[in-house]
């Protein structure tokens, strides 16, 4: 079919197109980090966060060998680890930004020995270079970014969970530069992701799936186990089956 700019035209004009530059970066700290926003409210880093690379995931998918030799195929055994998130922040007259993400980065890692190698961090018995309970650190940040392309306006969310800073970027000072706003890179690491486009789990009210479809998945392993030959092999998996059987149901009974 022969390419038609009258048809491109209709498509985007029925779908839209989204622009880059409208979103919104909303940082939820835990309890015991709310006084770190007398140096500068949340709220007012939503304004001042000026670039946000989305994050992006992948599956971990090795290659596999089923008849031990020739073409391979890749296998999904689960998800790879998030990537640290990039984020610029413009910085405020008064550096109550840089103050912010400095001592948060210190509730991570009580990096300051100003006061000495046997001093804590006031409120804490977190001492010199000792790493915090995540749980005191760990925030919730969402990502909206909108289309901004009438009539449309749609929204998508992503949303960031036991997310804190892992780098804090260095800033360039340049004579030159007098009309340039100073901006501070920060490094987000987070184990946990929610997005828009997938579907809500339910709980299911049988606790022994989680064993039935663990054991699945090992009867897979052994099959291919047994289609390489390796029969010592494939012993030992029906061993750790007859474990697991055990273990598992040992374990529901008390967890329901």
């Amino acid at each position: 079919m022969a390419f038609s700019i009258t048809e491109f035209n209709s498509h985007i004009n029925k779908h839209g197109v989204s622009k880059q530059n409208i979103f919104v970066v909303t940082i939820t700290l835990p309890p015991k980090l709310s006084s770190i926003e007398n140096y500068i409210p949340t709220r007012d880093l939503t304004f001042l966060c000026r670039q946000v690379t989305l994050p992006g995931f992948d599956v971990n998918a090795p290659m596999i060998y089923p008849q031990s030799l020739g073409v391979g195929e890749r296998r999904a055994i689960g998800i790879n680890d998030f990537e640290v998130v990039p984020m610029t922040f413009m910085m405020d007259s008064n550096f109550n930004v840089l103050k912010f993400f400095h001592r948060w980065m210190q509730s991570v890692v009580n990096y300051d020995t100003k006061a000495g190698y046997n001093s804590q961090l006031p409120g804490t018995t977190q001492a010199v270079y000792q790493v915090g309970y995540k749980k005191d650190y760990a925030a919730t940040i969402t990502i909206e970014v909108y289309s901004g392309n009438s009539p449309f306006g749609g929204k998508y969310t992503y949303v960031l969970k036991n997310a804190y800073p892992v780098n804090i970027g260095s800033v360039l000072e340049n004579w030159e530069d007098a009309n340039t706003i100073m901006t501070l890179n920060v490094g987000i690491s987070f184990d946990g992701l929610d997005v828009d486009g997938t579907t809500r789990g339910e709980v299911s009210s049988n606790p022994f799936n989680g064993v039935y479809n663990f054991l699945d998945g090992l009867e897979v392993v052994g099959g291919l186990l047994n289609i390489t030959g390796n029969t010592e092999l494939s012993n030992d998996i029906q061993g750790f089956i007859d474990r697991a059987i055990t273990i598992g149901t040992i374990d529901n009974l008390f967890n329901v």
